[in-house]
Order: structure tokens, then sequence, then C-alpha cells
């Protein structure tokens, strides 16, 4: 595989990942992970004539890379945020508070 063919893969790949988080799909997202870092390893592989030759092909990845990190981290987040909302609705607190008394606020009875 010629090293046009291997750049044009990972943006192909970066591409389908960036999907693929939009989506939610976690067996997707790993699968791009996985190609993006036999893709690296084949542009790693290549003599320093041609890796230098594809610089200017691959500095716009590393934008679209952050993006999609970024992305990944707020998907994780969003999820985390509603696995504990559903656990929490899935799980009232036992404890009974005075009706109106603010969360956190605590009455003593000692004196």
């Amino acid at each position: 595989m010629d090293a046009g063919t291997i750049l044009s893969k990972l943006e192909q790949t970066i591409d389908d990942e960036r999907a693929a988080i939009r989506r939610l799909d976690r067996a997707q997202v790993e699968a791009c992970a996985a190609a993006k870092m036999e893709l690296v390893a084949k542009l790693v592989a290549l003599d320093a004539r041609r890796q230098v030759a594809l610089s200017p092909r691959l500095k716009p990845l590393l934008g679209r890379l952050r993006q999609n990190g970024v992305l990944l981290a707020h998907a994780r987040s969003i999820l985390s945020d509603v696995l504990r909302a559903k656990a929490a609705a899935m799980n009232p607190p036992t404890t009974s508070r005075t009706a109106g008394a603010p969360a956190g606020v605590r009455l003593s009875v000692r004196g």
C-alpha cells in the first residue's frame, strides 16, 4: 500500500470515527481506534523522505483528531451523567427530610 493510500484511509477512518462518536456507537469507535493505530504504524514505517512529503496532509489531521477527542470526552461525560441520573431515579433516598428544608441542612437536637 502506498503512502497516499494509507493517508486517505486514515482520513476516512477519522471521519468514520466522528460519525460513530455522534451515534454513540462504542463498537465502531473501538474499531476505528484499532484501524487508526494500524494505519499510523504503517506511516511510521515509511522512510523519512516519504514522511516529510506527507507532512502537508498530516497537519490538518491533527485538528480533526483533537475534535474527535473532544467529542468523545463530551460523549463520555453525558453518558456518565445519564447513568447517574438513572441510578438516582431507580434508588431514591431512603432518609426523610423536613418539608421545605434545603438538602444538606442539619438540625441539632442536643441543644
